[in-house]
């Protein structure tokens, strides 16, 4: 493989590699150290992307980020505030360069920022490499088994809209009903 060619710099070849965005997430160097160099090299990633338009400003923004996707995250981040970026890293609703490049243009904290990025990537990349082991060493059951937790973190995040007011009105529901039982109760007495 290309990156196993680099001999004792593979390690660094491949977190290079993870740190310029390449999808690249295939464990060659096992699902551990796979994930570890992965999420290495999406932390690296994201902190310059942050940085450099913290130094650039807008017009950097405005030059490699999308504006539609620039637009509808800063809607989103207005509303969520960094449970919006939380929740991009971990799900990729908008491209993460996108997140992270629009992340230095507010007033978020380094120390937050790179709490989000760790653990928002953290259960994308495990799916990833464990997806990836599967394909280098053959299905299992396992992979079945990330398959559905996948599709149910993916599904839930789509809808998750319908799913808070489905919540909401059966505890309207409950409530309406526990309200008429109290006033039952306190027209008896």
């Amino acid at each position: 493989m290309f990156v196993l060619g680099f001999g004792f710099f593979a390690f660094i070849a491949y977190v290079l590699l993870v740190t310029l965005v390449v999808p690249f997430n295939i464990p060659i160097f096992g699902t551990i150290n796979g994930f570890l160099l992965s999420l290495l090299g999406m932390l690296i990633g994201s902190t310059f992307a942050f940085y450099i338009t913290r130094l650039g400003g807008k017009p950097l923004l405005k030059r490699w980020a999308d504006p539609r996707q620039i637009k509808h995250f800063d809607t989103i981040f207005k509303k969520r505030g960094p449970t919006a970026a939380l929740i991009s890293y971990a799900i990729p609703i908008f491209p993460t360069d996108a997140v992270s490049l629009f992340l230095g243009l507010t007033n978020l904290k380094y120390k937050l920022f790179f709490f989000l990025v760790l653990l928002g990537h953290i259960p994308r990349l495990l799916i990833i490499i464990l997806l990836g082991s599967d394909l280098y060493t053959g299905f299992s059951m396992r992979t079945l088994i990330v398959l559905v937790a996948a599709t149910i973190f993916i599904l839930i995040a789509i809808f998750r809209e319908k799913i808070k007011k489905i919540f909401f009105a059966e505890l309207r529901i409950f409530q309406k009903e526990v309200g008429i039982i109290e006033s039952w109760i306190e027209f008896k007495r």
